[in-house]
């Protein structure tokens, strides 16, 4: 599984991942705030292709974020974002 894009909007509270599946594979994004702390968990699977995720950030304050994605235990990628509205 590999993470292509991270799309923000600045319509919505949401922003969209691009995601590459081989195989059935389950994902797990932790988003961290500054001091490390885990904002939101997100679990999802997915099958071989792929797809596009959307992610709802109307339960995140004002800041700057790290989405660290994992598949089955294995650090995949971290992005960067600021959540301004």
């Amino acid at each position: 599984m590999c993470i292509q894009t991270m799309k923000p909007t600045t319509h919505e509270n949401n922003t969209y991942l691009g995601i590459v599946a081989v195989g059935n594979d389950k994902l797990t994004l932790k988003v961290l705030d500054t001091y490390g702390r885990i904002a939101k968990t997100i679990q999802t699977q997915f099958e071989e292709g792929m797809h596009e995720l959307t992610i709802n950030l109307t339960d995140l304050n004002v800041g700057t974020y790290v989405v660290n994605a994992f598949s089955g235990g294995r650090f995949l990628k971290a992005i960067k974002f600021a959540k301004n509205d």
